[in-house]
């Protein structure tokens, strides 16, 4: 299943929606996009709020996953900020910390599902005080409202935003979508040059060749890239 393209998991997806038979089913309830993200875990895309209700539903979620792929599960979906400039002093693991946050800028109880240093604690410098943490929150609303008021975290005042999503490239063709475990193709493609070689055995690095726009003005890394460019700008849409 998941070595389909993206078009035929959409397709999946909205046929084994309109073979569930549920008088609660919203009205014209479809999947819009697929992403294929790490770890085998697919991000399915509705239509409508109510669609993502409907989801919910222990019921229809063992429908859905059984007849889709079966074995699969739905976990909620967590949206993520960056916070900069935190205290050290927080605890990122500590369940209490996450707590006093959400007490503090009166959030819903269990609002942030996790949180996390972008840096490891071991790459700090000595005099470090403060750092750049991810929050996942449980719900778009407060997000949003984190977004625009800021929040309060250890005794400091921050103006988080929105951790933007990056299209997926494989590691190994350089194509779209997919990542080096699910690649079809049967030989490397050096993210340098475009031989048919891995990009750390390239010998050839003073050439330059992206695949994606055929080009030999950049290389397939390059986040100047106008494809890179163009599928974040869809990304972020």
């Amino acid at each position: 299943m998941l070595a389909k393209s993206l078009t035929e998991l959409v397709s999946k997806a909205n046929k084994v929606i309109a073979s569930i038979e549920d008088t609660a089913k919203p009205k014209d309830i479809k999947v819009l996009a697929v992403l294929k993200m790490r770890k085998q875990t697919l991000l399915l895309t509705l239509n409508s709020k109510e669609a993502v209700a409907w989801f919910r539903d222990p019921s229809v979620e063992i429908t859905f996953t059984g007849t889709f792929l079966e074995g699969s599960h739905i976990e909620e979906r967590t949206y993520n900020i960056i916070v900069p400039r935190v205290p050290i002093t927080f605890e990122p693991s500590d369940e209490k910390h996450l707590q006093e946050i959400e007490e503090i800028n009166n959030l819903d109880k269990c609002a942030i599902a996790r949180a996390k240093w972008i840096k490891p604690i071991k790459r700090r410098r000595a005099d470090q005080t403060h750092a750049y943490t991810i929050l996942s929150l449980a719900s778009a609303d407060c997000t949003n409202i984190l977004i625009r008021d800021g929040l309060l975290i250890c005794g400091t005042k921050s103006r988080p935003y929105k951790q933007k999503q990056e299209p997926v490239q494989c590691m190994k063709c350089r194509g779209w979508g997919h990542f080096a475990t699910n690649c079809p193709a049967s030989e490397d493609t050096c993210s340098t040059c475009g031989g048919t070689h891995r990009t750390n055995n390239c010998d050839s690095r003073n050439k330059l060749h992206c695949v994606s726009c055929k080009s030999d003005m950049h290389a397939s890394w390059d986040r100047n890239c106008p494809e890179f460019i163009r599928r974040c700008g869809i990304l972020q849409e």
